[in-house]
């Protein structure tokens, strides 16, 4: 009978084991192609909490063994996350904000976008509406202030209103083929 000591057991196990960061070099199906400091490359199985699609270039933290190894972090990437659900998904903040962060970009694509809010308030240098039709339904007050206003109208344009009022400080011009005034 041959007796083993638990540390050469250990240091056995310890030799063969690696955890530290690995280099994407690839992807092939779901699994990163890596390679450790020591030039060692191996395919890796994605062990994240989260959906990660690594890229070439990531630096992926890894542990593995004779063969078989794991990303189990992400230490610096470009890759995407994907969160995917079936069926309908809430995300709430009770009794708190909150908030969609972007460096970069925040884009929404949908078949029908409603926003129900008390107040809303859009702070931009520049806002660019593009669409077929906009309809305003305002019950009190529709006010603009602005430092210039040019509408540029392709067809007609018809104001109706109990009472109509324009004022200005400096000359008001009204220039057309006939002006009609009842």
């Amino acid at each position: 009978m041959t007796l083993v000591c638990l540390g050469e057991i250990q240091d056995d196990l310890a030799s063969d084991l690696y955890l530290g960061p690995a280099t994407v070099t690839g992807v092939k199906g779901l699994r990163p192609l890596v390679t450790l400091p020591n030039g060692q490359e191996a395919a890796a199985e994605m062990a994240l909490a989260f959906p990660y699609n690594p890229k070439r270039g990531d630096s992926l933290l890894v542990i593995g063994k004779a063969g078989s190894h794991y990303a189990i972090g992400v230490l610096s990437g470009d890759g995407e996350t994907t969160l995917r659900f079936q069926g309908d998904v809430s995300l709430e903040a009770c009794g708190g904000t909150l908030r969609l962060l972007s460096d970069e970009q925040v884009v929404v694509r949908t078949k029908q976008f409603d926003v129900q809010a008390v107040k809303i308030r859009t702070f931009a240098e520049t806002v660019i509406h593009k669409a077929t039709n906009i309809f305003h339904n305002v019950q009190e007050m529709f006010s603009t202030r602005a430092g210039e206003k040019h509408d540029l109208i392709a067809g007609d344009v018809h104001t109706h209103a109990e009472r109509a009022t324009i004022t200005t400080k400096g000359v008001t011009t009204i220039n057309g083929k006939e002006v009609h005034l009842n």
